[in-house]
């Protein structure tokens, strides 16, 4: 098995290219960009393994209206919108998490603006801490389907090219779950060392210290 890559900030990321990443001109220069950022009960094949993010799987961190973050390219010195300042809105619907992003008046919030007009860019990618995640493993199947039913979405980020592949993150999970119930699969490792994600609030304290 090749050596998991892993996010700086040991993060689950996920890159979603979906038809619904527009802007809307509100007047005295304000843009707003908004779309669906995870939609839920839709079956994404990783390659290692496939995944759904249940109904309500985000709502509980955005309920507790904890902060979370709109970046370019997961770059925390990129940083385009926040929900704790209001730049950022983040609502949980049945399809799935909503977003409205209102755009800074920056060089680079403008250059964007530019390239998802042009449809250069066409999706956005999502992370949450690895320990906010709960979940629900199916072994019996070929490949194993993964079923998120609650995690912390901490970040979301305007992106043509994702952090990193879906299979490499992919990868990283299964052999997570595998190592959780070793009996599941007989060619699991079941002595490889395993990375202890950090804290959210540890998290959040990177990203200030970042910032």
């Amino acid at each position: 098995m090749p050596k998991i890559k892993k996010d700086a900030l040991n993060r689950e990321v996920r890159f979603i290219p979906i038809d619904q990443l527009e802007v809307r001109d509100e007047g005295d220069d304000t843009k707003i960009v908004f779309g669906l950022a995870a939609p839920y009960e839709r079956q994404t094949d990783l390659g290692y393994f496939k995944e759904t993010f249940a109904e309500g799987a985000f709502k509980k961190g955005i309920d507790e209206r904890r902060d979370a973050f709109a970046l370019f390219h997961h770059d925390f010195k990129n940083v385009l919108g926040r929900t704790g300042a209001g730049t950022l809105t983040l609502e949980d619907r049945a399809d799935g998490v909503h977003y409205e992003l209102d755009m800074p008046d920056t060089a680079l919030g403008r250059d964007l603006l530019v390239s998802i007009r042009r449809k250069d860019i066409e999706g956005v990618s999502v992370s949450w801490p690895y320990d906010s995640v709960k979940d629900e493993w199916d072994h019996s199947v070929d490949p194993p389907e993964r079923r998120i039913t609650e995690a912390e979405l901490v970040e979301m980020s305007i992106t043509a090219i994702p952090a990193y592949t879906d299979t490499t993150l992919a990868q990283r999970s299964l052999e997570a779950a595998r190592k959780q119930f070793p009996t599941a699969d007989a060619n699991a490792n079941a002595n490889e060392n395993r990375t202890v994600a950090p804290s959210v609030r540890t998290l959040r304290l990177r990203a200030r210290q970042l910032r």
